[in-house]
């Protein structure tokens, strides 16, 4: 999985590059996959030039590169621009996840966009896992995929390398 930031993408389009095209190039110089790829994009980095951007997704998936929104449920996130997204990921933002533990409204939520990323057949990650609790109830609401600090905190390349 590879994160992009708005700026990097700010800066391919400064240099008249599409993303799918740098993507594309980057791919053949490194040989692999497409569907080894995974890119990792919000949704406000797709506010800018939106019809360009929805147009190089779309390229982007027809190359077999999967596509992850992440931090849905904070900022521009709309269920209109989630239909029209080419993703295969919905990546739910920590602030849905906390504050779930004895709360029946945040647990309400939480179940209804995990199970919205099921009804579109999207892989569904919960972020920001920080409890045995938080983790128990993403079980319990059918959430596949979770990843935080509860999990393990971020390392350094060499650690990382270690552990694995």
């Amino acid at each position: 999985m590879v994160n992009l930031s708005p700026r990097q993408l700010e800066l391919l389009r400064l240099r008249g590059e599409s993303l799918d095209d740098h993507v594309r190039g980057l791919l053949e110089r490194h040989g692999l996959p497409p569907h080894c790829l995974e890119l990792e994009l919000t949704e406000s980095s797709l506010m800018q030039q939106e019809e360009t951007a929805l147009a190089e997704l779309q390229r982007l998936r027809d190359l077999g590169i999967s596509l992850a929104l992440d931090d849905f449920g904070t900022g521009h996130s709309s269920l209109a621009r989630l239909q029209q997204l080419p993703v295969t990921t919905l990546k739910i933002d920590r602030s849905l996840v906390k504050g779930v533990i004895g709360n029946a409204r945040h647990h309400a939520l939480l179940g209804s966009v995990i199970n919205l990323g099921w009804a579109l057949s999207l892989n569904v990650v919960a972020e920001g896992i920080e409890t045995v609790e938080e983790a128990e109830i993403l079980r319990q609401l059918h959430c596949p995929i979770a990843q935080g600090y509860y999990f393990h905190r971020p390392l350094p390349e060499a650690e990382f390398a270690a552990l694995l």
